[in-house]
């Protein structure tokens, strides 16, 4: 039973679709913000290390959460540029590591914390814009010109 959060997720992909699990993303959301709600109020100590590995330990599930529901949502949206796509996925991720990186030491860990959960926020916002459009574009009838030879 020792199944990772991407498996897991992956598992339930193929039984009930992408779209039936856009609310998995706003729990995982949830529980980044109480982490790092947690991180903002929480005063490290010495005799308080299992703190630090709940907090990984839990970070680390949202993340294989996030990570599998990216790879998900590209592959659904994206079947024709598969390569394409995750090309500019992984493009797009080591930007942010790189952004992230060179802000590093110029801000305190609270500014890193706010700006961590305000860029939460902007992706869940994003995830319900990308949601709305991808589900317009499948209502609206496809009208399909016909060629003659």
């Amino acid at each position: 039973m020792g199944l990772s959060p991407s498996e897991m997720n992956g598992m339930m992909r193929n039984e009930k679709g992408i779209f039936s699990f856009f609310h998995e993303k706003y729990l995982v959301s949830v529980l980044n913000v109480g982490l790092l709600v947690f991180m903002v109020v929480w005063t490290p100590s010495v005799g308080q290390l299992w703190a630090y590995f709940v907090l990984l330990g839990a970070w680390g599930f949202g993340d294989g959460i996030w990570m599998s529901q990216s790879n998900s949502i590209m592959s659904t949206l994206f079947p024709e540029q598969y390569e394409e796509a995750f090309a500019a996925l992984r493009i797009m991720q080591g930007l942010s590591f790189t952004i992230s990186y060179s802000y590093a030491k110029y801000l305190c860990m609270l500014d890193k914390i706010y700006t961590l959960g305000a860029v939460c926020v902007a992706g869940c916002v994003l995830y319900i814009v990308m949601e709305l459009l991808h589900k317009s574009n499948e209502e609206s009838p496809k009208t399909h010109k016909q060629t003659t030879v």
